[in-house]
């Protein structure tokens, strides 16, 4: 087996004694060993796998440092993200990162990104009041829009296999961790009329992963939110190929660390492809962060219609108060501005009404008098 270029132990439960049966896979390109019981430290005979590119260890119990020293030359992919790892993240140009949720040391980041990267941190005090927000909308893999007075932030940022973007104005971050070797593009689009349209223009692009896709969104105020989620099938065309309707996509969706939907298919709910589909989720914040995780849990087809055709897939978030209704208190704060208008506007006609109405009446009483007045008269 050590002549494997290819292996995933992904979320098999295996622990840290696995690492020391690798030191002579001289020939691994790829390696997966993430959502696993790993502990320790990263293992140094990595520097001696020089055929390594990408390295998955994430979300594991890892920890100590990660010095350049230790990681092979031909490594272009890592993602450590969600151990107890320290130290200075391993950036160089030409590799892809992805080190959420660990203790790095970030001090080359603002002041803003900082904060918000530790509210990520595992069992971490978040300073909320730092950035306090109650409603947010996100155009999953496309550009700021609006609908239906709703501005769906701009999310268009390539995270390759596995990376992540902080928006720091609007206080989220997004984070691809893929789980496999082939060509991947995070982010697809489609120009298909059926969701052509102003109200639907957020189904046009998505973010996938083959992996771990997961959104945060940090200095939410604490309270009970709604969550709703958009989705539409816009990879798996029947029209691409004659054997794409036996495509299936599925994977879990995950709210604040709970299980909300397992095995989610979107094509269940659309029954056609390219077909809106929303799914809507009461949540409480505790702690000032969101998490929303879409996980690809090794179901579905693999290669429709190309191979690495799976896991999750995402048009749209918005998030807004329980309280409030669907489509309040969102895009900055738009539909609240239209609706103080138009209830001016409604007491000010209602107002003019009322004063016509008393001067015409007022008016007739005169012209009654004056026709009694005279026939008195005569």
């Amino acid at each position: 087996m050590t002549n494997l270029s290819f292996l995933s132990l992904r979320n098999c439960l295996v622990d840290d004694s696995i690492f020391y049966h690798f030191q002579n896979f001289s020939s691994l390109i790829f390696l997966d060993l993430s959502h696993n019981n790993l502990k320790g430290s990263i293992p140094k005979y990595l520097k001696n796998l020089t055929s390594l590119q990408y390295l998955f260890l994430g979300y594991n119990s890892l920890t100590g440092t990660v010095p350049l020293e230790l990681l092979p030359e031909s490594l272009t992919t890592l993602d450590i993200s969600f151990n107890n790892l320290s130290g200075v993240p391993p950036e160089t140009p030409n590799l892809s990162l992805n080190y959420i949720g660990n203790f790095m040391d970030v001090n080359n980041t603002s002041d803003r990104a900082r904060n918000m990267l530790h509210c990520l941190q595992e069992n971490s005090s978040c300073a909320w009041n730092t950035f306090p927000s109650s409603f947010l909308a996100i155009n999953c893999g496309g550009l700021n829009l609006t609908s239906g007075r709703i501005i769906f932030d701009e999310d268009v940022k390539p995270l390759g296999r596995a990376g992540f973007e902080i928006n720091q104005d609007h206080h989220w971050v997004v984070m691809n961790a893929a789980s496999t070797n082939l060509g991947h593009n995070d982010i697809v689009t489609t120009d298909y009329s059926a969701v052509d349209t102003p109200e639907n223009q957020m189904y046009l692009t998505a973010r996938t992963s083959t992996g771990s896709l997961r959104y945060f969104m940090v200095g939410l105020s604490n309270g009970n939110y709604t969550v709703v989620l958009y989705f539409a099938e816009i990879v798996m065309d029947d029209n691409s190929s004659p054997w794409a309707v036996v495509g299936r996509r599925i994977f879990d969706i995950s709210i604040q660390s709970e299980l909300r939907i397992q095995n989610f298919n979107i094509m269940d709910d659309a029954k056609e492809y390219k077909t809106p589909v929303t799914k809507a989720f009461n949540v409480t914040i505790m702690n000032a962060v969101l998490d929303i995780h879409l996980f690809w849990a090794g179901k579905g087809t693999c290669c429709i219609p190309v191979e690495g055709t799976y896991g999750p897939l995402l048009s749209a978030i918005r998030i807004s108060p329980a309280h409030s209704p669907v489509e309040s208190e969102l895009g900055h704060c738009t539909r609240r501005r239209a609706g103080v208008i138009v209830g001016f506007a409604a007491i000010g006609i209602a107002t003019v009404i009322i004063l016509v109405s008393i001067t015409f009446l007022w008016l007739e009483r005169i012209e009654i008098a004056r026709k009694i007045a005279q026939t008195t008269y005569q």
